[in-house]
């Protein structure tokens, strides 16, 4: 059976969300002007959950937290598009 994991709200931007409800808690995503996501942060404690550096070619660098937080570079790719979770191909 299938269950909603995330829920991502759109504001500003076109093509990638502002803000992901996980477990009942908000999550502010931080973009940078490409719309790489570079910050998760709880919007309520202000507590940064996530910290993504990237390459001019979007290899990550750094990753304050995959093991805990894979959201943002598993869903969201270097430059903004969506990644599939079944056949991790990038829908632009």
């Amino acid at each position: 059976m299938s269950a909603v994991v995330n829920h991502f709200i759109y504001a500003g931007k076109a093509n990638v969300p502002e803000y992901m409800v996980k477990g009942g808690e908000t999550y502010r995503l931080i973009t940078d002007q490409l719309g790489s996501v570079r910050l998760v942060v709880n919007s309520q404690t202000g507590e940064v959950k996530q910290e993504i550096d990237y390459d001019a070619w979007g290899n990550v660098l750094s990753d304050t937290n995959p093991v805990d937080w894979p959201y943002a570079r598993s869903i969201i790719v270097f430059v903004g598009p969506w990644r599939s979770n079944v056949t991790w191909a990038i829908i632009v």
